[in-house]
Order: C-alpha cells, then sequence, then structure tokens
C-alpha cells in the first residue's frame, strides 16, 4: 500500500448516496476523525444521535459522532466519525489514528504535500469560443482546480494604456489564475496572441504567444518546420499571379492547394492537372486568395492526427476520407479509428509540438512511402472525434497535464520567491544558513532550491564531498564555493 501523504483526497458517500470529493488532513497526532459540522449538513450525513468525548489543543469538547463511509487512497472507510466547526480551518476533514490504524495505513507527510494542496488551492480558466471540446476540457478541470473559469473570448476587452496595460473581462479586470488555456479559432489568432503575452509570465499557460500566429497561418507552419528538419511534403508559395502561374507549370501532379489559414479541411483543393490548377487559380485570383501549393501523397484518403501533451503523445487515430473526398477530416465526413505510433513517428510529433512551442497541440501526418510527413498542426484542435476513435478522455488528459504543469509553475515560483528574498535580505552575497527537511530517493539527496541557486551547482558539476557523521560538505572542484548540510 502506498503511504498517504499529508493531505489526501476523500470520497465520501452522502445520504442519498451520491459521492461527493474533496481534501483531508492526515493526522498522525490526532486519535480521531473529524468532519465540518456545515460540510456534514450539505451532505445530508447527520444530526448525530451519539455524542464524545474529544480531547483536542482547546481542550475537551462534547461533539456529535455519526456513522459514514468514505473512500481514501483507494481503500473504503467505515468509520465514526465526530463532527464540528472546522470553517476557520484549511480542509474541512481530519483523518485521524483510529482511520490510520485500523486500516494500516502508513503516512509520509512529505510525499507530494503541494500537489495535493494545489488541488484546493489553485485555480484556472479557458480563454475559448465556448466549443464542444473547449466545454468537456473545462469540466474535465474542475475535477482538479478549485474552480476554473469559463471566458468568453469574444467578450475579451484589451486596454494597452501609457500608464496601465490590463486584460478586461465584462468590464472588469480579468482575475488571477495559476493556469490559463487560451484557444480559438486563426480569426481570433490576434487577440489569443495579445492575452497570452499578458499572461505567459504570470501563470501557466500552455500556447506560447508566438505560436498563435506562426500556427494558424499554414504557411508561417511549414517555414518554421522545414527551419527545424520535420519532416513533409513538397510546399511552395507564390507572391504574384504571374509567379503562381510560373510555379503550376513546374510542379509534377497531382497536387494540393491550401489556403494559408483555415481549419477542419475548409479551403483545401485538388488539382489533378495544370489546367485544373490554372482554373482554381483564376477562382483565387478573383477572390483575392493567396494559396500554398503542396505536393500530393497518394495515402488512400488516410491521415493520422496525434494529440501531443508536452513530451507524449496521449492519443492518435487514423482517419479516413469520405469516398467522394480527398479530406479526411471528421468534420468532412471522415472516419476515425484508434492507431498506435511508432516511436519514431510519436518523436516526430512531440518535436513539432516543441518547434511550434506549443505544450497542447494537434498534429496531422501522412504515411508516406518513406515515413511520416507532417501536413498541418492545430492549437485548438476538436476532441470529439478522437475521443470516440480512440476510447480515451482526451479533454481529461488534458486537464490532468494542464494541472500538473500549474503545479510544477507554483513550485518554480515559490523558489523564485525564496531567491529574491534572499537577494533582498543580503543573504544572496554571503553564507547562508537553511534549517529544512531533506527528501531522499534511493541513493540521491533532494537539496532545496535555494541551495542549489546559492552554490551554482549545474548536472555534470565534478565536486569533492566530505562527510562525516553528521555532515555533508560539497565543493566545486578548483573552485572556493563550498556548499555544506
Amino acid at each position: 500500500m502506498e503511504p498517504l501523504g499529508g493531505v489526501e483526497r476523500v470520497a465520501l458517500k452522502t445520504a442519498g448516496g451520491e459521492i461527493r470529493e474533496f481534501l483531508a488532513k492526515v493526522d498522525t497526532g490526532s486519535d480521531g476523525t473529524s468532519l465540518d459540522e456545515s460540510v456534514a449538513k450539505d451532505l445530508g450525513l447527520g444530526p448525530g444521535a451519539v455524542t464524545s468525548k474529544v480531547k483536542s489543543s482547546h481542550g475537551v469538547s462534547v461533539r456529535p459522532v455519526i456513522h459514514c463511509t468514505f473512500t481514501l487512497a483507494g481503500v473504503q472507510i467505515n468509520a465514526d466519525v465526530n463532527i464540528t466547526d472546522r470553517s476557520k480551518l484549511k480542509f474541512p476533514m481530519l483523518i485521524g489514528k483510529d482511520v490510520l490504524n485500523r486500516y494500516g495505513f502508513i503516512v509520509d507527510t512529505n510525499k507530494e504535500l503541494l500537489l495535493h494542496v494545489g488541488r484546493s488551492e489553485l485555480t484556472a480558466a479557458v480563454v475559448s469560443l465556448g466549443s464542444e471540446s473547449s466545454l468537456r476540457t473545462i469540466d474535465e478541470m474542475g475535477k482538479l482546480f478549485k474552480h476554473v473559469d469559463n471566458i468568453d473570448m469574444k467578450k475579451i476587452e484589451l486596454r494597452l494604456d501609457p500608464k496601465k496595460h490590463e486584460i478586461l473581462y465584462g468590464g472588469k479586470p480579468l482575475g488571477s489564475y495559476d493556469c490559463v488555456y487560451v484557444k480559438g479559432s486563426f480569426r481570433y489568432a490576434q487577440v489569443s496572441e495579445t492575452i497570452a503575452r499578458f499572461i505567459f509570465s504570470k501563470c501557466y499557460t500552455p500556447i506560447h504567444p508566438s505560436s498563435f500566429e506562426v500556427v494558424h497561418d499554414k504557411l508561417s507552419t511549414h517555414l518554421v518546420l522545414h527551419e527545424n528538419n520535420i519532416p513533409m511534403p513538397a510546399t511552395y508559395f507564390a507572391a504574384s499571379r504571374s509567379a503562381a502561374r510560373d510555379l503550376l507549370k513546374g510542379v509534377k501532379y497531382p497536387i494540393i492547394m491550401k489556403f494559408p489559414k483555415g481549419t477542419q479541411g475548409k479551403g483545401v483543393l485538388f488539382a489533378d492537372s495544370y489546367t485544373s490548377a490554372n482554373t482554381i487559380l483564376d477562382a483565387l485570383d478573383t477572390l483575392k486568395q493567396p494559396f500554398i501549393v503542396q505536393e500530393y501523397i497518394d495515402t488512400n484518403g488516410e491521415d493520422i492526427r496525434a494529440i501531443v501533451l508536452g513530451n507524449h503523445v496521449v492519443a492518435a487515430m487514423k482517419r479516413k476520407a469520405a469516398s467522394d473526398d480527398i479530406r479526411s477530416n471528421i468534420h468532412m465526413g471522415g472516419l476515425g479509428e484508434k492507431v498506435t505510433l511508432d516511436e519514431k513517428t510519436s518523436a516526430i510529433c512531440v518535436k513539432t509540438a516543441k518547434v511550434l512551442m506549443a505544450d497542447i497541440c494537434a498534429v496531422d501526418l501522412l504515411m508516406g512511402p518513406h515515413g511520416a510527413l507532417v501536413i498541418e498542426a492545430n492549437i485548438s484542435p476538436g476532441l470529439q472525434g478522437i475521443t470516440k476513435a480512440t476510447g480515451i478522455n482526451v479533454a481529461q488528459e488534458i486537464a490532468k497535464f494542464l494541472y500538473d504543469k500549474a503545479v510544477e509553475f507554483r513550485k518554480r515560483s515559490m523558489s523564485d520567491d525564496t531567491q529574491k528574498l534572499f537577494e533582498e535580505t543580503g543573504l544572496g552575497k554571503s553564507t547562508i544558513t537553511l534549517t529544512t527537511e531533506i527528501g531522499v530517493r534511493g541513493n540521491s539527496i533532494l537539496i532545496p532550491d535555494a541551495a542549489i541557486k546559492k552554490t551554482g551547482f549545474v548536472d555534470g558539476d565534478m565536486v569533492e564531498l566530505s562527510v562525516s557523521d553528521s555532515e555533508l560538505k560539497l565543493k566545486r572542484k578548483n573552485d572556493n564555493k563550498t556548499g555544506g548540510l
């Protein structure tokens, strides 16, 4: 059985049989388990007919006791819980020795404490156009974050004032969050970029500000992919009508002609000869539409969409175009089925997302004769099709990813704040002494971030170790800097 942390998530069954989740403090110094009286009332538990004397730091008190069932670390618990006012305490429930001992739990109070507290404290927002995919993601995020705001991008105002710049929503300053996920169509690329620039250093946001204009423009996307040696079909662009005609005379047919901006397969045209391409060019010229020419890869109307979160592909599907169409997009009638990518193809997808600076990214591929070729990327992908095709709750995976990244951002911010405190008090310029707990992982010791920053140690440094029964000193070789514990 995994040890419990200092704070754990509890799933409690109400009188009506519903399941409610919240956080509970694990206290090895408390004899009994207690629950906040207002929470008990909301859940329809009690009032208890039985009372019990409870000894606490405030003395001895008589409290009502109720019998309830809850789940802790995957174990179903049946316990008598005393009811008290915990409204001024951080957690509505306390797990005492009665439960810990009876069920044989081991407690490690250092175990991911911030992670669990984060579930109670971290807040998030999704800025979008209110698509079904966005709503699904918001719903899943609500199971992890304290609260998640659904921000309508169309109601966003951006105030760029010499004295003060801010984001307004409904006429009021947008609140502060631990995580903000900005997503929307190419028509709102500039708005998305501006929002992301405002918040990028203040909280975790998965899409870099510069990514919106790049990824929402196919030509810019292909330029970045080309610069980073991402395999893709041969791609061409002409700046004028005469140059376009010369281009169309020199390419090998059939070809794909695409609008630089567009989603869901819209603006994708097929030409099997110079004559048909020239006819399309006349129409595009009338509409004053630029276009990209791309080599046609015959895959029998199939392509692959992969969803990348950070360093991993979390879901992938093969899409088959409708019988009378070359476009395999689900929105255009294409059919999807789950597919497992090989290591090389997965690596291409992850690299594509990284060079586009998008932690959340859909990558579309064609499987050519020599391997995978990237044809497009999408930083606001639809989730319904790939969820249905793969059986993977992609919205849930995105929510977990955002939550974990928000926790990392919070940890990093706390470390930075500690360093700033050292510098502001002058401790950053001299020897500092820290009284702190250390973490031991196997044969490795985890040292606080502030100590690492103070010494300037980096991975691969050569050090001399001086060890005694109660002291460990590290000294960089050929350097007078010393770190000690």
